[in-house]
């Protein structure tokens, strides 16, 4: 499933261990059902990654 996570805290000058702190935080909130990533709340459950070719 993809996750919506935006890394790109490192160039506004976040600190890695910060974005590793958010991360964990997002990954605990997402896994518990607490929050849902973009594609569920479109109802896409299902997504082929890196297939070449028809997707049904």
């Amino acid at each position: 499933m993809w996750i919506d996570f935006n890394a790109g805290g490192l160039l506004e000058n976040k600190t890695m261990p910060e974005l590793t702190d958010e991360f964990i935080d997002f990954v605990l909130k997402l896994a518990s059902g607490e929050i849902k990533v973009k594609a569920e709340k479109l109802d896409k459950h299902e997504l082929a990654i890196f297939k070449d070719g028809v997707t049904l």
